[in-house]
């Protein structure tokens, strides 16, 4: 080819296969922050005016899964995963909807670039002009990832990359040792290619005509589509906020449309979508500082060892809307609804979740999007609230140790991505410090509308046998049951007996409101919410309770405490009682600052309200 370099063999590539891209001039420059590698930009040969063309390149010209799947690589694999159809789950990652598509167009393209003979592959000059090395954190040393992101998401995120990578390269050499005989089908080319398509490709779903960036949720939960990548237009860098047209209705090809006016020498960028800096670090090698657009991705989980209702919460989460359990947090006024709402499911407990079921239709509907019950909803902010100090105590702890300051002693390179980790880290900080701030204003509404304060939370609301508020004849009677009988009671016994003794001192008992708007020991409903736990609750207070009770009689006479009160406590405990932190809904520690406070204790007791 007549070119000078890779760039001016693309471009002469791309005209002459029908791109019209004369107003395009790529120049390289030293980046700022780190002179170790250079930056390649697009510029203006002339002015373009706003609602024009910046550049056309025909579906030709475009790589795609479809011609990787009619490719030697893409009939290799097929044909090795009809013979071994349990090896697709090497190509399958439930967090990433596109790591099928990666995987192969990065063999497509270790195949066209090493292992074709140079320059016998139609992409050739395309993807020799392909940068040689990506700054992102998959390049970077494994000591560095472990320094710079430990307790991040994106820490994670890399190991798990670096797996479905190692997965997929085996299973691809595997189908595809007789397409690769020159064994380039390494390694260190799959990492190349994957880098390459990760920071420059495009799902064809997104393209068919678009004039404002998507939102960061659908990229990152969506479902995947075909991934393509766009010669030259994708060189263009990415500016926030930029008013650009992506346009697949032109010419069987697809055009970028400028909707700003561009003056002759300026830069021309392209706009990738409201990303977040854990997606910009993690796919494109650099972050935004501000960053409006910056999330913290927040999984939720339903574990199976410690909830005995989780099969049937997982199996409820298949019929509803919504239901996905991976929500993005912001910096914004509001907590996400959707996550609420699929939160006052996973925190529901049997009771509850009879009901809800039952108020569906044919099995269907939607996820509370109102509170459900005091208990649920102060389970929904109690299990936020410990979701959120967990993650920020993690991205805080896991920190380098002097991280917020910038150490000029560093070569370029180690001081840039110093850089990049400091700035991605203090995002996610100030993310989730913000929404817990923002779960402890959700708590003081929600207390407000029930007429109770924030303040007086555990004192007034949640009756605990630390409550100061508990009649002290109750608590002495309770220690005399101990010691008569030396033995420990437990927690659920000892709040049991709690209900009884404040439901029968009336309206002396600070939380009688409440007691009056309960179901009676007589309701049907008992049977009900205990369900299969009525035999033992019974046989547990006629062999162990009851005995118990006859130390002190005169304190806990039979008339009010008997097997139908005490199964009606249960049920109270059952529709009621939450396992909460004693700090939850108070103030956060900052970015910077670690917190000082003790260890939290962990209190169980009941929702009053």
């Amino acid at each position: 080819m007549g070119g000078t370099n890779p760039v001016d063999e693309l471009f002469e590539w791309a005209r002459k296969h029908g791109a019209r891209i004369d107003n395009i001039v790529m120049r390289d420059h030293s980046n700022e922050q780190d002179g170790s590698y250079a930056q390649r930009a697009a510029y203006a040969k002339a002015p373009i005016g706003s609602n024009e063309v910046i550049g056309y390149i025909p579906d030709i010209l475009v790589l795609h899964e479809t011609a990787a799947n009619a490719s030697p690589v893409g009939k290799a694999i097929r044909s090795y995963l009809s013979k071994h159809p349990e090896s697709s789950t090497a190509f399958h990652d439930a967090s990433d909807p596109y790591c099928a598509g990666l995987l192969l167009m990065s063999a497509y393209l270790v195949y066209e670039r090493f292992e074709r003979p140079e320059g016998e592959s139609f992409y050739y000059p395309y993807l020799n002009s392909l940068p040689k090395t990506f700054n992102i954190p998959m390049w970077w040393p494994i000591e560095q990832v472990e320094e710079l992101l430990k307790g991040t998401n994106l820490f994670y995120i890399v190991q798990s990359r670096k797996a479905l990578l190692t997965r997929g390269l085996k299973l691809i050499q595997l189908a595809c040792k007789d397409v690769f005989p020159k064994g380039t089908l390494t390694w260190d080319n799959m990492l190349w290619a994957y880098s390459a398509i990760s920071s420059r490709a495009f799902p064809k779903s997104r393209l068919t005509k678009r004039e404002e960036a998507d939102d960061e949720l659908p990229s990152v939960l969506g479902t995947a589509s075909e991934l393509c990548l766009y010669p030259v237009l994708d060189m263009l860098n990415h500016r926030r906020g930029y008013r650009i047209e992506w346009d697949a209705t032109i010419d069987s090809g697809m055009s970028f449309i400028t909707h700003e006016s561009v003056a002759e020498g300026e830069e021309l960028v392209n706009n990738y979508g409201a990303k977040g800096n854990e997606n910009l670090l993690g796919n494109y090698g650099f972050v935004l500082d501000p960053n409006p657009e910056d999330y913290y991705k927040a999984s939720l989980n339903i574990r199976d060892a410690i909830d005995p209702l989780a099969s049937r919460k997982r199996s409820l989460l298949e019929r509803i809307t919504p239901s996905r359990l991976v929500h993005l947090l912001f910096c914004d006024d509001t907590l996400p609804a959707d996550l609420i709402c699929v939160m006052r499911v996973l925190v529901m407990n049997e009771y509850e979740l009879d009901v809800f079921e039952s108020s569906l239709v044919d099995g269907r509907g939607n996820a509370p999007a109102v509170p459900f019950t005091p208990r649920n909803e102060m389970a929904v902010f109690s299990m936020l609230w410990s979701m959120l100090q967990v993650r920020h105590s993690g991205v805080r702890e896991g920190a380098w140790e002097g991280w917020e300051t910038e150490r000029l002693d560093l070569d370029s390179s180690t001081r840039e991505r110093q850089r990049l980790a400091r700035v991605y880290r203090r995002g996610q900080l100030d993310i989730l410090s913000h929404n817990m701030r923002l779960v402890t204003e959700n708590v003081k509404a929600f207390l407000k509308g029930k007429g109770a304060s924030h303040d007086g939370f555990f004192r007034d609301c949640f009756l605990t046998l630390e409550n100061e508020l508990i009649d002290d004849a109750f608590l002495e009677a309770l220690a005399a049951l101990g010691e008569e009988a030396q033995i420990e009671i437990d927690e659920d016994t000892a709040l049991s007996l709690l209900i009884i003794w404040e439901h029968a001192r009336g309206d002396q008992s600070p939380w009688c409101a409440c007691f009056s708007s309960l179901y009676g020991m007589d309701s049907g409903i008992i049977p009900q919410i205990l369900g299969e736990q009525v035999e033992a609750i019974s046989e547990h207070f006629d062999q162990y309770v009851f005995p118990l009770l006859e130390v002190e009689r005169s304190l806990f006479p039979a008339h009010v405490y008997n097997n139908q009160s005490f199964m009606w406590a249960a049920c109270i405990l059952e529709t009621h009682g939450l396992t909460m932190q004693s700090n939850h809904f108070g103030e956060t520690a900052s970015a910077s600052s670690p917190s000082e406070t003790d260890e939290p204790d962990i209190v169980h007791g009941l929702i009053m309200l």
